[in-house]
C-alpha cells in the first residue's frame, strides 16, 4: 500500500472522528452520495461505538496494513464521511459493536469494491433491534439511499 493512499485512508477515517467531535451533522444522503464513503448510524434506543478496521487491500505489494477508526454515536444518531476509499481495489474491513465483534458471524467483515460493477459505499448500522448490519449501498440505484 502506497503511502499516499494511506494517507489518504487515514485523513478520510480521521475526518469522521473530527466531525463527531465537533458535532456535525450527517449531510442529506441522495443518489449523489460518491463511491467509497463511509456512513455509520444507530437507530437503536441505547449509544453504541461503531469500530471499522482496514485489514487488508487486495494487490498491496506491500503486504499487510491495518487503519482503524471508531465512532461514537447517541440513539437516532448519525455520521458520513465522503470518499474515504478512493482507491480501485478490494478491500477487507472488519467490524466492531461496542469493541466486540458482532454476534452474526456473517456481519463481522466484508469484502468491499467501491469501483466494481457498481459504484457503491458502505453503510454501518445498528438496527432499532440491537442488531449490526452492514450495507454495501449503490450509488447507481434509484431513489438514493434506502437501507
Amino acid at each position: 500500500m502506497s503511502s499516499h493512499y494511506r494517507r489518504t485512508v487515514l485523513f478520510g477515517l480521521g475526518a469522521t472522528a473530527t466531525a463527531l467531535l465537533t458535532g456535525c451533522a450527517t449531510p442529506e444522503r441522495d443518489e449523489s452520495v460518491p463511491a467509497g464513503s463511509l456512513g455509520f448510524e444507530n437507530r437503536h434506543r441505547l449509544p453504541h461505538t461503531l469500530g471499522v478496521e482496514l485489514t487488508d487491500t487486495a494487490g498491496s505489494d506491500q503486504g499487510r496494513q491495518t487503519v482503524e477508526s471508531t465512532v461514537s454515536l447517541r440513539p437516532g444518531e448519525e455520521m458520513f464521511v465522503p470518499s474515504v476509499f478512493s482507491e480501485e481495489t478490494t478491500y477487507t474491513l472488519s467490524f466492531t459493536v461496542d469493541g466486540d465483534p458482532p454476534e452474526r458471524e456473517d456481519a463481522r467483515t466484508m469484502e468491499f469494491e467501491p469501483y466494481g460493477k457498481d459504484d457503491s459505499w458502505v453503510s454501518l448500522v445498528v438496527e432499532d433491534t440491537g442488531a449490526f448490519s452492514w450495507y454495501d449501498v449503490s450509488t447507481r440505484s434509484d431513489g438514493g439511499y434506502e437501507v
